[in-house]
């Protein structure tokens, strides 16, 4: 949230104007007033641009007839102080306030039917809001974050969807209702609101999803969670550093990585030797192994929930204490998981070395992110070849299981995901590369029930050609160099020497010219072609209907893509850092774009999201680096977008006023 706020501060201060004016609103004519101090536009009954107009008390009245305040109407507007909006105003939209670092009050009226997203950004002086009789059905991203000032917040009761990191950083917030129809809090909605007490959210029997980190950090003492909920995802209550008391409901089917970390709840459940909660969830064991092994059989665990083995002291400089973690995974050499359990979540076993032998069920459907990542180079057998039901297996998922064999990887017809490198480091796939050599004439593909895992990729070799019949492409199956140890030349490479899988990643990423999909392909597994640097055109056949996280990344000598049909899927950050990309068709076939999709892309001018697009992430053509810094694809000046996407235009393009933004209306359909 943090790495967003200078850069977007400075793209304010790009068209903040400093002014002074009186406070009476206009009427709704259309005109355009401006001189040295003060800045109005009015446009179809929205009041587009508004700086300055407050009188002399920092009060300003929006006149009769306005329907909506525009996007960043008031942004940056330092002398505003109060807002008092008429009866005619139904939408407030993105970036209405931001950066409006002196407004202390805003009065709204029950006819405000959207609050868009970074509406009140960094309104840092705000106190007094009252949106308890508004119609909105959904708080959007970045709404109210780091409003320092602000104390308490009554939510209206048609609230649906609270968005990601819409109250975070609000560190004086101790009040905040949860009404009855909330099915969603998202991702970060309360994080470090460090004075956030009380949080009651049992009556919300709507709610089916609390998001990754949404109360981190927060002063809570106790939770209720209420029936009818679903998911908590990873981090949800982590650092709540007061949390001593958590009902969990009995509906609750799957909880991710650390979800209570860190919070002397979590520490102190040791009593019971298995804690299974929810609808089966085992959520934390405490029992000894008996001859190197635990009986999980008989227990109805449905569910292993994210880092419920994890080695409690593989590195307790990060923060993963023996309080939290399983505190005698050093004695734990192998473990059967029963019938009836279908997900075993985000690192689940993570390094849990001395493992030695794992058993799987038949009715298991999820292994997430680092569920049995052991370690480098751990000797751990396991087989899904009885996994008939998989249909998911997450990055890293089986990392250091040395002893995993060609004979133990079997894949059923309803696989769709197999993640980054999730059989690195196991028999397996070292098999694979030490078979192969830089000096081989052409590419070998290592296939297994239509699962592409990897490819070599000799010196000489200039094109890969996915084999027909491969659906699944996995990640980092043709994927290039990584950045880190980057060796510029093939002799430095060499001199170095790395083994035949280094080689073929440095081969792909500076030889490759050609990538050809078969036309059976349907995923593209994250970082699956990541920095192919040397290829200039794509097309994906029609057969693909998901691309996922990073799939294209760095593809610095990109220009053309070529999209059919039928996708339907672009995952986060997908095509990031194609930095000469420029053109391509999305096709009227895809539903959903994800964060970050395009972003540092710097040669696109011009950008249309097909009309038919049905979610659209945030910073979709911004790049969030790790040191902290915003990197944009700077050239883009025009964004054609379905209207839909009207109330979170700043979450999906960031705040940036050289774009124009054109809204397209749905196609209506012949009767």
């Amino acid at each position: 949230m943090h790495k967003k706020i200078l850069a977007i501060m400075m793209a304010l201060a790009l068209i903040f104007v400093a002014v002074s004016c009186n406070g009476d609103g206009p009427n709704i004519d259309d005109f355009t007033e401006t001189n040295e101090e003060s800045v109005l536009v009015m446009k179809e009954q929205t009041l587009s641009r508004c700086v300055g107009m407050a009188d002399e008390k920092g009060v300003y009245k929006i006149a009769d007839g306005v329907i909506e305040i525009g996007e960043g109407c008031f942004s940056g507007d330092t002398r505003i102080k109060k807002v008092i909006l008429s009866d005619s105003v139904k939408t407030i939209s993105s970036g209405a306030f931001a950066g409006c670092k002196n407004l202390e009050e805003v009065v709204l009226t029950e006819n405000v039917e959207t609050i868009g997203s970074f509406a009140f950004y960094y309104c840092e002086s705000l106190e007094k809001i009252n949106i308890e009789d508004t119609k909105i059905t959904n708080l959007y991203g970045n709404a109210f974050v780091c409003n320092y000032s602000l104390e308490e917040i009554v939510l209206p009761e048609t609230l649906e969807n609270i968005g990601h990191t819409v109250f975070a950083g609000c560190s004086l917030l101790t009040y905040v209702n949860f009404p009855k129809a909330l099915q969603i809090i998202g991702t970060e909605a309360f994080a470090s609101c460090t004075s956030l007490e009380n949080v009651d959210i049992s009556e919300c029997t709507s709610l089916e999803t609390i998001g990754s980190y949404a109360f981190n950090a927060c002063r809570i003492k106790s939770i209720v969670l209420p029936e009818g909920l679903k998911t908590i995802e990873a981090a949800a209550f982590a650092d709540c550093k007061k949390l001593t008391s958590v009902t969990i409901s009995s509906t609750v089917q799957s909880i991710s990585s650390y979800a209570f970390l860190n919070t002397p709840w979590i520490e102190e459940l040791t009593e019971e030797p298995y804690v299974i909660v929810g609808d089966g969830v085992l959520l934390k064991c405490n029992e000894k192994p008996e001859d190197g092994t635990i009986d999980l059989s008989g227990k109805g665990i449905k569910s292993i929930a994210g880092s419920a083995f994890e080695n409690a002291s593989y590195d307790e400089s990060a923060g993963y204490n023996s309080k939290y973690g399983y505190k005698y995974a050093s004695s734990l050499t192998s473990i059967e998981i029963p019938e009836g359990v279908t997900e075993i979540n985000a690192g689940a076993f993570y390094y849990c070395s001395s493992l030695k032998e794992i058993k799987l069920p038949s009715t298991l459907e999820t292994i997430g992110a680092d569920a049995f990542h052991v370690n480098e180079s751990g000797s751990t057998h396991v087989s899904i070849v009885n996994c008939t039901n998989l249909k998911m297996i997450g990055v890293n998922a089986f990392y250091g299981c040395g002893g995993m064999k060609a004979e133990d990887v079997k894949f059923n017809s309803d696989i769709g995901y197999v993640g980054t490198d999730a059989f690195f480091q196991t028999n397996f796939l070292n098999s694979f590369w030490d078979s192969h050599t830089s000096s081989e004439s052409e590419a070998s593909y290592l296939v297994v029930d239509n699962v592409l895992l990897g490819v070599n990729i000799p010196k000489g070799v200039t094109a890969v050609v996915i084999p027909e019949g491969v659906r699944v492409i996995a990640g980092s199956a043709v994927s290039g160099w990584n950045v880190a140890n980057y060796y510029d030349t093939e002799e430095k490479a060499t001199a170095a020497g790395l083994n035949s899988y280094s080689m073929s990643r440095w081969y792909a990423s500076n030889r490759v010219t050609v990538i050809g999909l078969a036309s059976t392909v349907e995923e593209i597994c994250d970082q699956a072609f990541f920095r192919l640097q040397q290829v200039q055109t794509l097309a994906i056949p029609p057969s693909v209907k998901n691309i996922y996280q990073n799939a294209f990344s760095y593809w610095e000598k990109l220009t053309t893509i070529y999209f059919s049909e039928g996708l339907e899927y672009i995952g986060q950050n997908a095509f990031n850092y194609c930095t000469v990309l420029k053109t391509f068709k999305l096709p009227t076939t895809l539903k959903n774009v994800e964060s970050g999709v395009f972003g540092a892309c710097m040669a696109i001018r011009e950008f249309s999201f097909p009309i038919g697009v049905e979610s659209i992430g945030s910073d979709v053509f911004v790049v969030n680096t790790v040191a902290g810094d915003v990197v944009y694809s700077e050239n883009l000046t025009i964004v054609n977008i379905p209207h839909f996407a009207k109330p979170v235009i700043y979450d999906i393009i960031g705040m940036n006023s050289s774009i124009t933004v054109n809204y397209m209306e749905p196609i209506e359909q012949e009767q």
